[in-house]
């Protein structure tokens, strides 16, 4: 009896670190080391941590997958194998796109195994982490480009300039990611708390939010915005009805305008890029078009037009690099948004280089498919009993917006959480 006992406590034990070391691997900067240190700009060594402790777990007879995981896991291989017909496909984007659906799906189902507690426990070291690199580019931008280019596959940009580049997935960045943080944070404090625990300190808050400041983040502060107004609006919400929420989001957001809209030019420049960048999109929602938002737009909106062009049956796998700049001139896309300059110039190179986003991708490569397949993902989020759902389901959402590649570790994980009943509600109703 007592040798049962201490077996199970090892093996507890033995999951427990498993656990908190992917979740650790998960979260930290992305640095490029060993074989896997390629210039894909994902996040390789999380998710073959997580699919080695999958592949424990099968062996141990413990593991299972629920019927929203395998759904996922048969659109990634139909993903796979959508080859184009008589059509040429970008191998090298379409072998990036593919594995690293393959690995991502392991972050996932691992976070089906977290709890609050452990949650709370790995995101204050590795929170103090990142605030020490946004402080070294704060005070020493050279040191901290001297630093990191050596380490991170891909690194571009400066400090300050667009925000905290590499140390984050390709097209993401530093303040995005520490918005992600904080919903991370927010999320498993509120779970933690409703099972009796402590919650998250409100110093792990602070040093988040001095991250995404020091960023000078626009998709950081953009996010983080959104964030906080869809927090507030959901705030005493006790009706199932989600129409009530819809008109909540619709007034708060009126109101926000409005008032900003009145205070706006009372401003100064801050210094600060996100910060000016709210206030300049409030000023003159048009000067939007002059920034890298429009890339995104563009990117988006060749999806949409290729599916179409498509007629739904979509232009299979590795085929946006190849077709994306003729649907983008086809349909004069650029007239739509109304880009000029190096930003009308510069589009269409960026079509036949990568992909800003994978979402149109899918919409661009798989038609109808791959729609339905944005349906059951999002869809999944608004149905579940996870806290703050309408919150995940926004971050999520400006996550596509964002332009995330596949391989966005934080983006699965949090996809992961949805399922997990640690953070659900009893009452099955909280936004």
């Amino acid at each position: 009896m007592n040798n049962t006992l201490s077996d199970q406590k090892v093996a507890t034990s033995a999951v427990s670190f498993s656990l908190v070391t992917v979740f650790c691997l998960t979260l930290v900067p992305y640095v490029q080391f060993g074989p896997l240190g390629v210039p894909s700009e994902i996040q390789p060594w999380a998710a073959l941590a997580a699919w080695a402790m999958l592949v424990i777990q099968l062996v141990r007879g413990k593991f299972y997958i629920s019927r929203f995981e395998l759904a996922i896991f048969l659109f990634s291989v139909i993903f796979l194998i959508y080859f184009p017909l008589n059509q040429d496909m970008d191998v090298g984007q379409y072998l990036r796109k593919s594995i690293a659906f393959i690995l991502s799906f392991s972050l996932m189902v691992v976070a089906r195994y977290l709890n609050p507690l452990i949650v709370l426990k790995v995101l204050k070291p590795i929170s103090f982490l990142w605030f020490l690199f946004a402080v070294l580019g704060e005070f020493s931008p050279q040191a901290y480009q001297e630093f990191i280019s050596p380490l991170v596959p891909g690194a571009l940009g400066s400090y300050g300039a667009r925000g905290v580049t590499s140390l984050a997935p390709e097209a993401t960045d530093f303040g995005f990611t520490m918005v992600y943080f904080w919903v991370l944070t927010m999320l498993a404090s509120a779970s933690a708390r409703a099972n009796g625990d402590s919650g998250a300190p409100l110093w792990l808050y602070g040093l988040i939010l001095a991250s995404i400041v020091m960023s000078r983040s626009g998709s950081g502060i953009f996010g983080l915005t959104v964030v906080l107004a869809v927090k507030a609006v959901s705030l005493n919400l006790s009706s199932h009805r989600i129409s009530m929420l819809a008109l909540k989001i619709i007034v708060f957001c009126l109101a926000i305008f409005f008032f900003a809209s009145a205070i706006a030019n009372l401003v100064p420049d801050t210094g600060i890029r996100g910060v000016d960048l709210l206030i300049s999109a409030v000023q003159s929602p048009s000067n939007l078009v002059d920034t890298t938002l429009s890339y995104r737009v563009a990117h988006n909106l060749v999806g949409l037009y290729g599916m179409l062009d498509s007629n739904f049956l979509g232009h299979g796998a590795g085929t946006f690099t190849v077709l994306g700049t003729g649907v983008y001139h086809e349909y004069f896309i650029g007239d739509i948004i109304g880009v000029q300059g190096w930003f009308r110039r510069n589009i269409p190179v960026t079509l036949s280089d990568s992909a800003l986003a994978i979402f149109p991708v899918i919409l661009f490569e798989y038609g109808l498919l791959g729609l339905v397949f944005l349906v059951y993902l999002f869809g999944t989020v608004l149905t579940s009993l996870v806290r703050f759902r309408g919150v995940i389901f926004s971050l999520l959402f400006m996550t596509w917006a964002q332009s995330f590649p596949v391989a966005f570790p934080l983006f699965w994980l949090l996809l992961g959480l949805v399922q997990n009943k640690s953070f659900s509600t009893k009452s099955g109703f909280d936004w």
